[in-house]
């Protein structure tokens, strides 16, 4: 588990999905804005202060690697020059299995292990983490219980918060992770009083290293 707010962390992660970001991502994106202070910059002393000004000229694409571009898909060519998307298929077990019996490998072994990076249930066609609103799970809960309306709670009792929904209520991000941390905590020991709970579970989304 990483937590994202760490200030001695040196990994940049996408807070969508976990992801940790390449070495070469990591170099565009920190240097984003001196690459497009840079880039403003010759536009207008060539375009702008120019002897003859053409500000309505084509702006040349910068092209940054971002977390969208980490994930290229992988591609071979065919013996017929065609070339497909590697992906896990039905060929591609069989040929799995095949190779398993021909080597004399435990099957029963073999078959435990997920054969991308996220488990199957929670991964898309491509094996990139599916991310669902928090809100159908809600419903779901909400939909199992005959009266969720409560007036009074109990004297003590467990309280689960979520953390996006949490940081989504405040009206003032403050400046930095270790004020934003602070200002989380007091929020939550304001409702754990509040509810008159002996346990609070902050839950949040899982940012693995």
């Amino acid at each position: 588990m990483t937590n994202p707010f760490d200030p001695d962390l040196k990994d940049l992660i996408n807070i969508a999905s976990g992801e940790v970001a390449n070495p070469c991502v990591v170099t565009d994106m920190l240097a984003a804005k001196e690459i497009g202070e840079r880039k403003f910059k010759e536009f207008v002393d060539d375009k702008v202060k120019a002897g003859k000004p053409d500000i309505f000229t084509t702006i040349s694409k910068t092209n940054l690697k971002t977390f969208t571009k980490q994930n290229v898909k992988s591609q071979v060519k065919t013996k017929k020059g065609e070339i497909v998307e590697l992906r896990n298929d039905a060929k591609f077990i069989s040929r799995l299995l095949a190779i398993g019996e021909s080597r004399e490998v435990d099957m029963k072994n073999l078959m435990s292990y997920s054969l991308r990076k996220f488990p199957h249930p929670f991964a898309t066609v491509d094996g990139e983490l599916v991310k669902s609103p928090k809100c159908k799970l809600l419903h779901e809960l909400v939909g199992r219980v005959t009266d969720p309306l409560v007036e009074t709670t109990q004297t003590s009792g467990a309280l689960l918060l979520d953390a996006m929904a949490m940081l989504q209520t405040l009206k003032y991000i403050p400046q930095t992770f270790g004020e934003l941390a602070g200002k989380i905590l007091q929020m939550l020991l304001g409702c754990a009083r509040t509810a008159n709970a002996e346990r609070v579970d902050f839950v949040s989304d899982r940012y693995p290293a």
